[in-house]
């Protein structure tokens, strides 16, 4: 993918199925590259559980806290993305417009890409519009969102060059005896059913940065080690709200619980017969996956190099990271 265009400032959109985060960067060019500055972050989350919570910080306005507050009429992306937008635009008084005009890239997170994604990011058009709803319903959750979050960007941002960044794209070299289904093949191919990996930007991020960490050659490690076990296809769906035959509030967290938000069942007190079920149920899910894993990858002291904690549970929630290594004792796991 080839953008000659000189970057100035860059919004990143991150859509998720109850939740938008947004970044706006200025760039400073610097001999051979270029610095981001962090300008704006936001997020908006709780979608699915209203009142969604708002949350506003302008790095750029020393001295001022970030900005929060609950939003009672606001329970999609689309509407997330729409009130980002006008709140930008009126965050800076006058100057706002010319800033937002100034936009040149944005860059949109798309958990599916399909087999159009395989090839990696992608310069949005027309076609690549197209090939993206194709690919909704094996991502609904994710890709209902940032379709239309992405359409409205290109309605409001006309100006910039829209980039749309894959998950999937991280495990394209996944083999076939790892990406296929038991079911007839040639349905398969027909209707594109197969695994394909997610979260895969997080994973590029985390397995970049624990490499330089560690001294180890990470990303090649990695896509080596994917191709043993299915990286992405993991079992948080049976209390999640990935199944979507079911009305999402019949099944997942909210279904056990009343609430989606797995930091508010982590904080009932006193616990509740349902909390601690859901509690407990995920954190089997999570370690019978971990010795899945494990096992994939040859099994025996030395196999893994880390286990690393991100997202909102992974970096806010130290008690439930403790259960998960308490867990993890019989593979010399040791938090830290």
């Amino acid at each position: 993918m080839a953008d000659k265009r000189k970057p100035e400032y860059i919004l990143a959109v991150n859509a998720g199925s109850s939740s938008l985060k947004l970044q706006l960067f200025k760039i400073t060019p610097n001999v051979d590259t270029i610095i981001p500055h962090l300008l704006i972050k936001s997020s908006l989350s709780n979608l699915s559980s209203p009142p969604a919570k708002f949350n506003f910080k302008d790095y750029d306005n020393e001295g001022n806290d970030i900005e929060s507050q609950d939003l009672h009429d606001i329970t999609s992306g689309l509407e997330a993305f729409e009130f980002f937008t006008s709140h930008l635009k009126k965050g800076r008084g006058t100057d706002d417009n010319g800033l937002v005009d100034k936009i040149t890239h944005i860059c949109h997170r798309v958990v599916h890409g399909g087999e159009a994604g395989e090839r990696g990011p992608l310069v949005v058009n027309d076609s690549v519009l197209k090939q993206l709803e194709e690919v909704i319903s094996l991502a609904p959750l994710h890709n209902g969102p940032a379709d239309q979050i992405l359409k409205a960007a290109l309605r409001s941002f006309p100006q910039a060059r829209h980039i749309a960044f894959f998950d999937s794209s991280f495990h394209n070299s996944l083999p076939d005896f790892i990406k296929a289904y038991p079911i007839d093949q040639k349905i398969a191919k027909e209707r594109k059913l197969r695994k394909y990996g997610f979260h895969g930007l997080s994973y590029h991020w985390i397995v970049k940065n624990v490499a330089r960490f560690l001294k180890k050659h990470g990303i090649d490690a990695a896509r080596r080690a994917s191709r043993r076990i299915k990286i992405g296809d993991h079992g948080s769906k049976i209390v999640n709200t990935q199944d979507t035959d079911i009305n999402a509030s019949r099944q997942g967290f909210k279904a056990l619980t009343g609430t989606s938000n797995f930091s508010e069942i982590l904080a009932t007190d006193p616990a509740t017969p349902e909390s601690e079920l859901a509690i407990n149920l995920f954190l089997d899910r999570i370690l019978g996956f971990f010795g899945s894993y494990w096992l994939k990858l040859g099994g025996g002291r030395g196999c893994v190099d880390a286990v690393v904690f991100a997202g909102g549970i992974g970096e806010s929630s130290p008690v439930f990271r403790e259960m998960i290594v308490k867990g993890l004792d019989g593979l010399n796991a040791r938090d830290g």
